[in-house]
């Protein structure tokens, strides 16, 4: 299902743009830590997921690597391995629901972080 975003939703982010950013950074590693699930929305559709990485990207980007479970998807792909610019991610919210360990594929370490701040 795609939801529509609000053309005004800058306007709504605090001015300490970073300290926004600190707090989403801080649930997802929660999320990573209790291994809840993760759902927000992301490019205008409702998502579902595994958190497994957070940290910078190899360009300078926070970054969220998961496993979407739920939800929809630009590309059409709604199940798999997924990487979410953490500035783009919208309505984030911690689940109750928890995942029992790592889906296949993932890699700690991943090469795709410059840093690597939390991790299964």
């Amino acid at each position: 299902m795609r939801v529509e975003t609000a053309h005004h939703f800058l306007m709504c982010i605090p001015q300490n743009y970073e300290s926004y950013f600190e707090d989403f950074k801080m649930i997802i590693e929660r999320a990573i830590q209790n291994r809840h699930l993760l759902a927000f929305t992301y490019d205008g559709f409702s998502r579902t997921v595994e958190p497994h990485t957070c940290g910078i990207d190899s360009k300078g980007h926070k970054a969220l690597r998961a496993f979407q479970v739920g939800g929809g998807s630009e590309s059409g792909e709604y199940i798999g391995w997924k990487m979410f610019h953490v500035d783009e991610i919208l309505g984030l919210s911690e689940l109750p629901r928890s995942f029992d360990s790592s889906r296949p594929g993932f890699k700690r370490g991943d090469s795709a972080f410059r840093v690597i701040t939390a991790e299964l």
